[in-house]
């Protein structure tokens, strides 16, 4: 049916009387619900998922993938190994060939997914991927990125 606007999958919240638990982060950010629900969500001291998408693991390419904090250490790990492709945030040279997501949360999900499958199909062996920022707009792409690379993050 082509891309969707949104691109990832959707924030999960669970509410429970007056308090509220955020289950999955997706692009209605953390900081805007707890604007409309008027207080901080609580948090479980243990971890149990209660919603989909909230694996350690979950949709991985089928090529080996990694998140990797920036680009030169995609660089570095692309000068000691053979047949990477990348998924960056700018369009740099790192060595291999590589997508880009930009900057901007909400034009990087709705490609996201398309560039990995795109990045997934080339046959690589390694398939390393740029961390995005540590804000809030940014935390559903990063949740999904986390997941996709669960063990294997450095």
């Amino acid at each position: 049916g082509g891309p969707c606007q949104v691109g990832i999958e959707s924030t999960i919240v669970s509410v429970a009387g007056d308090d509220w638990q955020l289950l999955r982060h997706g692009m209605i950010t953390e900081q805007a619900v707890m604007h409309v629900a008027g207080k901080p969500a609580i948090t479980v001291a243990t971890y149990t998922p209660k919603a989909p998408g909230q694996h350690l693991l979950h949709y991985s390419p089928r090529t080996p993938s990694q998140l990797l904090h920036d680009v030169a250490k995609i660089k570095a790990f692309v000068a000691t190994h053979t047949n990477c492709v990348a998924l960056l945030m700018d369009p740099v040279e790192v060595g291999c060939p590589a997508l880009t997501i930009g900057h901007e949360p909400a034009h990087a999900a709705e490609l996201l997914y398309a560039q990995l499958h795109q990045l997934d199909a080339m046959g690589a062996q390694h398939l390393l991927i740029q961390a995005v920022p540590d804000t809030d707009a940014w935390a559903g792409i990063r949740d999904r990125l986390q997941r996709a690379t669960y063990g294997l993050n450095t």
